[in-house]
């Protein structure tokens, strides 16, 4: 396998997984909406308008990028959007994890039922894993660029 078939690979590879775990925690929200606006409304004590709204966008976001990246129409700013969104995530994992900030009395349902019974190590990891490889995936598209020209 060439290098530059090797980076078509990766590229793809790492695409349909970051799409396919964006598409699945979207999915899982929406299935248990119910248990995601409880989870923002009153574990987070977002207000009812507010939690409902997060409720709607944080899976709309979801599914808007697993689409551009399940159908290979990146480009590099909807990397940064999948970047940006990962580090938000890993930020709120990591902060909620720290027992004296009280930020969260109960692990995020980001995955809803997909991922019953998380722990706060569980989420962690998850979040430093899917933000590395996020970052790799921006990576990538920025090798394949040719020299001055922005994807």
């Amino acid at each position: 396998m060439s290098g530059k078939s090797l980076m078509v690979a990766l590229r793809g590879g790492l695409s349909f997984l970051l799409g396919g775990v964006l598409m699945a925690a979207a999915w899982a929200k929406i299935s248990d909406f119910g248990s995601f606006t409880h989870y923002l409304a009153y574990v987070r004590g977002i207000p009812g308008w507010l939690g409902a709204a997060a409720a709607v966008t944080i899976p709309s976001i979801e599914i808007a990028l697993a689409a551009v990246l399940l159908c290979g129409a990146q480009k590099r700013v909807h990397l940064i959007a999948l970047c940006s969104l990962m580090a938000v995530f890993l930020v709120y994992q990591i902060l909620a994890a720290v027992p004296s900030l009280e930020l969260a009395p109960a692990p995020c349902p980001c995955m809803g039922k997909l991922d019953p019974g998380s722990t706060w190590e569980w989420l962690v990891a998850r979040g430093v894993l899917l933000f590395g490889l996020s970052l790799w995936r921006l990576r990538l598209e920025r090798l394949q660029a040719p020299v001055g020209v922005q994807t």
